[in-house]
């Protein structure tokens, strides 16, 4: 589970197809530096465990209430330091998440919410907003998925 602040950063995620994670020496110092240096043994080590093929799901804040809008199978994982592209590097104007991983297919809306709850999240890494479900916690957003489409879904 892949968590925004911005419902705008994972409209251009997808739009990039890239997704974006903090680097702890690129914040300035407070509460958010704090978090990611804390955590940053535990961030890295999420961040290599993942790999192409694996599912990932997006949640934001939409309308006060915490939504799951996309999911994507991810593809490979790159470092870049050069390439501005999230709402934070630009009003930084630096890059602010070098940490980068390809969304090879995926789906979202921003306007119509896979499903409007609050999902668990095993081995949360705060300040990164990265944290691992459950194959018994996909199962609301897959049953949600057909309603929504039609479609069937084999998990």
């Amino acid at each position: 589970m892949f968590f925004s602040t911005s419902a705008d950063d994972i409209d251009i995620a997808f739009q990039n197809r890239i997704w974006g994670f903090w680097h702890k020496d690129l914040v300035q110092e407070g509460s958010l530096k704090e978090k990611l240096v804390r955590t940053w043994k535990r961030f890295l080590r999420a961040y290599n465990q993942m790999k192409p093929l694996d599912l990932a799901f997006f949640q934001t804040k939409l309308r006060g209430s915490l939504c799951v809008v996309g999911l994507a199978v991810l593809g490979e994982k790159f470092y870049d330091d050069q390439t501005i592209i999230f709402t934070w590097e630009k009003n930084a104007r630096r890059v602010l998440f070098p940490f980068r991983i390809k969304l090879n297919v995926g789906m979202y809306s921003l306007s119509e919410p896979i499903i409007e709850k609050s999902l668990p999240t095993h081995e949360w890494i705060e300040g990164q907003g990265i944290g691992r479900l459950e194959p018994s916690d996909i199962l609301p957003l897959v049953r949600s998925l057909e309603k929504r489409t039609g479609f069937k879904f084999l998990i």
